[in-house]
């Protein structure tokens, strides 16, 4: 959340990885675009983990021509807490900008990997995992 959670625009939930694996993935994959020149070199940085929970900018508004983002109230939230449970990741999805899935509404898949479901899985996948992940 931000600076001031009575006056919030964003509330993201930090994901916490076991093992970092996620993160050593991220690393990885961005690794790879940036030394492919398919990052602008902005956004070539660490990737934050987390799941975005509000976005103001999502908002339905209140008139049609209203332009100015509208604040929201985290302070409840972060006063109870919010557990989310656990969540395992099966595949990846290289996610097309601009293009929606009209079925889902969300971004159009370009391509996946699927996951192992365990490091068990992974030998008899085929997939070889690279040393830096084990």
């Amino acid at each position: 959340m931000e600076a001031d959670p009575a006056h919030a625009h964003v509330a993201y939930a930090q994901v916490h990885d076991t093992g970092n694996r996620l993160a050593r993935l991220c690393a990885l994959v961005m690794g790879a675009l940036a030394s492919s020149g398919l990052l602008l070199p902005q956004d070539n940085r660490p990737v934050k983990l987390h799941t975005t929970l509000l976005n103001s900018r999502y908002r339905t508004r209140s008139q049609p021509q209203q332009l100015e983002r509208v604040p929201f109230d985290g302070t409840g939230v972060l006063a109870r807490g919010v557990d989310l449970g656990t969540v395992v990741v099966s595949a990846l999805h290289l996610s097309q900008r601009f293009q929606y899935d009209p079925a889902t509404g969300y971004y159009a898949c370009a391509a996946s990997l699927a996951l192992p479901s365990s490091l068990a899985d992974v030998s008899r996948s085929g997939l070889s995992l690279p040393s830096s992940l084990d």
